[in-house]
C-alpha cells in the first residue's frame, strides 16, 4: 500500500529525509541529496518540496533538463510557491530558454512582490537579454527588499556601468564592499568603473584586492595588467599576463593583452609568436586574427600576411551574417584589402553592439536666429603632437569669432608641446576631459549648450565616441581625424570632398556628406620648418642620387605597392628608396624582399623619428613622394606638398585610399594621380629619368602651394563654417539632415585677398 502526504506515521520519517536531503545539498554533496529525494518521490511521488529539492541538487549538476521537470512537477504539485517559479527560472535561464525563464521569474514575483531574490534573478537574465532599464528597475527592488545583499549591490553596479553612469556604479559596488569586504568580485567591478574614470591607481589597488582575497582570480589579474598598460608601465604589465598565462595558457583575454603590449613596445616578432599561441586554440578569435594581421603589417611581414588576412576575412564573414559582435575595429578595417561597402558594415555593426544600450537625448528645435552666433564643439584625444594636432590650428585660428564660439573638449593627455599650447590660444574655452568618465563628459558638454559638435576621432585611439552616442548637441559631425564612417546614428553629417569620397562611395556612410568644394583635409599655412635641416649625410642618404621616398607608418606600406617601387627603383639606377621606420627587424624584412628582386639593400635607406620641424625641414632631400595605396598618405603627404616635394598617387576605391588624389586636386596637380598600378610606375620612372620634367614638376608645385585652396587656410576654413551653417539652418527649418555641397567664395590667389 502506498503512503500519502496524509499519511501521520510517515510524517516523521518525511521530514527527516527532506532535513537530511538539504543538508547535504548545503555542504555541497549533490549527488546524495538528489539520491535521497529520488527515494522519497518514490513513496511520495507528488510531494513538493522533494521535488523541489530534487530539483536544486540537479541545477547544482548542471543536469539541466533533469532541474526543469523536476521544478515543473512540483509547481504542478503546489502552484502557488513562488520558490519554486523562481528556482525554475534559473534552470531556464542555464538551458538559454531566457524567454520561459523570464516568464517564471515574473510568476514568482506575481506571487510575491517582495521577493527579493526573484527580482535579482529577474533583474539579471533581462540584463543578459540587453533589457538595460527594465533590468535596472528590478535590480534596484531588489537592493530595497533586501539592502544588506551584496551580489544585488554588485548586479545594480553592473547596470549602472553598462549604460555608462559610472558614477551610480561606484557607489553600487563601493555598498557591496561595505556589506562584504571579503567580495572579491564587488573589487573587481569596481576596479573597472573606476579604470573607466581614468582613476588608474585606485583601480589598481581594487584589483590588488580583489587577488589577495582571490589569489588565483585570473580575470583580475589580467585586468591587472591592462592598469599597468594604462600607466606605461609595460614590464609590470607583461608579468601579470605572463603570470596569468602560467597558470591559464588558454586565457584568451590575456593572450591578447600580452600580444598587444608587445605591439605598442614596437616588439612585433614576440606579439606574432603570443597572438600564434591563442589561434593555435581559437582559430577563428577575430580579435587575434586582427591582432596578428596588425602585427605582420607592421613589420612587412607581408608572405605570412596573406595566409591570416584570409582567414580573418573568412571569420568576419561568418560573424557578419551570424549577426554577432565581430570584434574587428573599423579603424583596423581601413588598412585591409575590404571595398567601402565592407568597411561601412564593419563599422555599423560596432555601433549596434557597442552603443544599443545609450539612450541619447532628444533635442528639440527652439527658437532662435539662424544668424545668431553658433557655438561649435571640437572632441579629441589629439590636441597634442599628433597629426590633428599639426593640421588644425590653422582652422582654429581662422575661426570668425564674430559668428562663432570654438570651445576644444580635450580627451587625451597632456603632452606640452608647442601644438597643444597654440590650440588652447586658438579657442575661446579649452576644457580637458581627460581625466573625467563619459557621464561627466557627456554632462558637461550638454551644459555648455553646443550647437554643432564636431567629432575629430571616429574610432581611433584614445577615441570616446560614447560621448556621440549619449547625443551632446543637437548637430553632430564626424571631420578630419577618420576616414570612414561611425556606422550609427549618433552622427549626422560628415565632412568631406567629391574626390575622397564621391557619392557612389559616400551611399555606405550613415551619416549625409557636407561636401567641400576642395579637399576636406585641413592644412595649417603656418607650418614651422626647422631653419637648421638634418644634412643629406646624416640623413645617409648619397650625393647625386634621385631620392624617391614614403614616410608612412608601417601599416601603410603593402606588398603590391612595395614591388612598384622596387620596378621603379630598377627602372631607375640612380636612384633610392627613403623610408620611414619604427624597427630594424622591420627594415631587415624590406632589404630582403628587395634583394629578392635584384635591388641592392643599402638602395633603402630608413628614416628615423624626428620632431616635426626637422621631419619637414629634411623633406629638402626628397625628389618625390611615392604614396601608398590602401591607405594614403595623407598627413604626410600635405607634409610633402608644403616642402614643395611632389607626390605621385594611385586612385583608390575607398575613402582612405582617394585622399591624396583629393590633396593633389586642390593644389592643382591633377596629372600625379593615376588610375592604374602601371601608370603610377610609369610616371614614377619617368620624373626619376628626366630631370628637366621634374624640376619643372618641383616648380610648378612651389607656384602653387600659395595660389591654390590646398594651403589657402582662411578660404578653407570660411568654406568649413559654410558647412556648418548649412547644417544648423536644416535643423532650424526642423528638416532632416541631408547631403549638401559648399559654393567656395575662396579665391584663386592668395595674394589677391
Amino acid at each position: 500500500m502506498k503512503h500519502t502526504l496524509n499519511d501521520r506515521p510517515a510524517q516523521p520519517y518525511l521530514q527527516a529525509q527532506l532535513s537530511r536531503a538539504a543538508q547535504y545539498g548545503q555542504q555541497g554533496h549533490f549527488q546524495e541529496a538528489e539520491k535521497i529525494c529520488v527515494e522519497l518521490l518514490k513513496r511520495f511521488p507528488n510531494h513538493p518540496e522533494a521535488l523541489h529539492l530534487a530539483g536544486l541538487a540537479a541545477l547544482q549538476q548542471q543536469k539541466i533538463p533533469a532541474a526543469i521537470d523536476f521544478f515543473q512537477k512540483a509547481i504542478r504539485a503546489q502552484g502557488k510557491n513562488p520558490a519554486f517559479y523562481n528556482h525554475l527560472g534559473v534552470a531556464y535561464c542555464y538551458n538559454q530558454q531566457v524567454a520561459e525563464g523570464l516568464q517564471a521569474y515574473g510568476k514568482a514575483i506575481q506571487l510575491n512582490s517582495s521577493f527579493a531574490e526573484a527580482h535579482l534573478n529577474l533583474g539579471i537574465a533581462l540584463a543578459k537579454a540587453k533589457r538595460w532599464e527594465e533590468a535596472k528597475q528590478h535590480d534596484e527592488k531588489a537592493c530595497a527588499l533586501a539592502p544588506n545583499n551584496p551580489i544585488a549591490w554588485n548586479e545594480l553596479g553592473n547596470l549602472y556601468q553598462v549604460q555608462g553612469d559610472l558614477s551610480q556604479a561606484v557607489m553600487a559596488y563601493q555598498q557591496a564592499l561595505k556589506i562584504n569586504p571579503h567580495y572579491a568580485e564587488g573589487y573587481y567591478n569596481l576596479g573597472m568603473a573606476l579604470r573607466q574614470q581614468h582613476q588608474l591607481e585606485a583601480a589598481k589597488t581594487c584589483y590588488q584586492k580583489a587577488l589577495a582575497l582571490k589569489p588565483h582570480y585570473i580575470e583580475a589579474r589580467n585586468n591587472l595588467g591592462t592598469i599597468f598598460m594604462d600607466l606605461e608601465q609595460a614590464s609590470a604589465g607583461i608579468e601579470q599576463f605572463k603570470q596569468v598565462l602560467a597558470e591559464n595558457p588558454h586565457f584568451i583575454p590575456a593572450i591578447k593583452n600580452l600580444g598587444d603590449i608587445y605591439l605598442r613596445l614596437d616588439r612585433y616578432q614576440e606579439a606574432i609568436a603570443v597572438f600564434k599561441q591563442g589561434l593555435s586554440q581559437q582559430p577563428d578569435h577575430l580579435e587575434l586574427l586582427n591582432a596578428i594581421v596588425l602585427a605582420l603589417k607592421n613589420d612587412a611581414e607581408w608572405n605570412e600576411l596573406e595566409v591570416w588576412q584570409s582567414a580573418l576575412m573568412t571569420a568576419l564573414q561568418k560573424a557578419l551574417a551570424a549577426g554577432e559582435l565581430c570584434h574587428l575595429s573599423p579603424f583596423s578595417a581601413l588598412s585591409l584589402p575590404f571595398d567601402q561597402a565592407l568597411c561601412a558594415k564593419i563599422a555599423a555593426d560596432h555601433a549596434h553592439h557597442t552603443f544599443q544600450s545609450i539612450v541619447p537625448k532628444v533635442y528639440s528645435v527652439y527658437m532662435t536666429s539662424k544668424l545668431r552666433k553658433l557655438r561649435i564643439g571640437y572632441v579629441t584625444a589629439d590636441f597634442r603632437d599628433h597629426p590633428v594636432g599639426h593640421l588644425l590650428p590653422g582652422v582654429l585660428e581662422h575661426h570668425d569669432r564674430a559668428q562663432f564660439e570654438i570651445i576644444a573638449y580635450s580627451i587625451g593627455p597632456e603632452d606640452h608641446s608647442t601644438y597643444r599650447s597654440r590650440i588652447k590660444k586658438a579657442c575661446d574655452q579649452f576644457i580637458d576631459l581627460a581625466q573625467r568618465s563619459i557621464a561627466d563628459g557627456v554632462d558637461r558638454i550638454r551644459s555648455d549648450q553646443v550647437d554643432i559638435l564636431i567629432d575629430l576621432m571616429g574610432y581611433t585611439n584614445y577615441a570616446k565616441p560614447e560621448i556621440f552616442a549619449h547625443r551632446c548637441a543637437p548637430i553632430q559631425i564626424g571631420y578630419l581625424g577618420y576616414p570612414g564612417t561611425c556606422g550609427g546614428s549618433f552622427l549626422d553629417y560628415y565632412i568631406a570632398d567629391p574626390t575622397a569620397l564621391p557619392e557612389t562611395l559616400g551611399c555606405h556612410f550613415s551619416e549625409k556628406i557636407l561636401y567641400l568644394p576642395h579637399a576636406y583635409f585641413a592644412t595649417d599655412d603656418h607650418m614651422a620648418v626647422a631653419a637648421e635641416p638634418p644634412t643629406r649625410a646624416e640623413c645617409q642618404l648619397p650625393e647625386d642620387v634621385f631620392v624617391y621616398c614614403c614616410f608612412c607608418t608601417h601599416y601603410k606600406l603593402s606588398l603590391p605597392a612595395f614591388n612598384a617601387w622596387m620596378k621603379i627603383l630598377a627602372a631607375v639606377p640612380n636612384s633610392v628608396l627613403w623610408l620611414f621606420s619604427r624597427t630594424e627587424s622591420f627594415e631587415q624584412n624590406l632589404r630582403k624582399i628587395a634583394m629578392q628582386q635584384n635591388i641592392a639593400a643599402d638602395r633603402i635607406i630608413f628614416a628615423k623619428r624626428e620632431s616635426k620641424e626637422r621631419h619637414l625641414a629634411r623633406h629638402r632631400h626628397a625628389d618625390l613622394f611615392l604614396d601608398t595605396f590602401l591607405y594614403n598618405a595623407h598627413t604626410t603627404a600635405i607634409d610633402a606638398l608644403w616642402t614643395g616635394v611632389p607626390l605621385i598617387t594611385y586612385l583608390g576605391q575607398t575613402m582612405q585610399s582617394r585622399v591624396s588624389a583629393a590633396l593633389l586636386k586642390a593644389i592643382d596637380l591633377p596629372e600625379l594621380i593615376t588610375v592604374s598600378v602601371e601608370e603610377y610606375i610609369e610616371k614614377a620612372i619617368s620624373y626619376g629619368r628626366n630631370k628637366d620634367a621634374h624640376a619643372a614638376l618641383k616648380q610648378k608645385l612651389q607656384d602653387h602651394i600659395l595660389t591654390t585652396p590646398l594651403f589657402n587656410t582662411a578660404g578653407y576654413t570660411r568654406d568649413l563654417e559654410k558647412a556648418y551653417r548649412l547644417s544648423w539652418d536644416r535643423w532650424i527649418d526642423q528638416q532632416t539632415p541631408t547631403t549638401m555641397f559648399v559654393e567656395s567664395e575662396m579665391k584663386r590667389s592668395k595674394t589677391l585677398e
